[in-house]
């Protein structure tokens, strides 16, 4: 009997349909992928486009925190869940009391206890992709910011 689980699907913003499509098609697959390797049965798939900063502002990912019970999530990786430690925290924390399993594909990380090594790697990994996002943001800004003052184009 194959285990059942969900799938999430996430990109920060809309910057061209076609590139979406693919990225939103390319974290299924490698999820799909996962799935089959290891026995489970993907029974619903979710797709949010939104910033995983500010978790609260994910509608989707939220009600599968609140709403969704003894199943396993099953997400392509830890930065598509969360760039906010602190919020992926809390919301793990949500998961674990509804018994919800998470799995991150190509982290290979599975985390349904509280093994210190597992929790420590998961921190590390939302860590290094809340790091990432500020780091890229602060380059955006920069950028618009030269833009602006060479009177270019922003």
């Amino acid at each position: 009997m194959r285990t059942k689980c969900i799938v999430y699907t996430r990109l920060s913003s809309v910057n061209n349909n076609y590139k979406n499509i693919i990225s939103l098609n390319n974290q299924y697959n490698q999820c799909k992928e996962y799935a089959d390797k290891n026995n489970f049965e993907i029974v619903k798939t979710f797709e949010e486009i939104g910033s995983a900063k500010k978790l609260y502002k994910l509608p989707i990912l939220t009600k599968i925190v609140n709403e969704y019970h003894d199943i396993t999530l099953l997400i392509r990786s830890v930065c598509r869940y969360s760039r906010n430690t602190r919020q992926g925290l809390e919301y793990y924390e949500k998961l674990k009391e509804s018994n919800v399993k998470l799995i991150f594909a190509i982290d290979n990380l599975i985390i349904n206890n509280n093994n210190p090594h597992i929790m420590n790697r998961f921190r590390n990994l939302m860590s290094e992709s809340e790091m990432e996002s500020a780091i890229a943001s602060k380059r955006q800004k920069d950028s618009i910011k030269f833009r602006k003052q060479m009177g270019g184009y922003v």
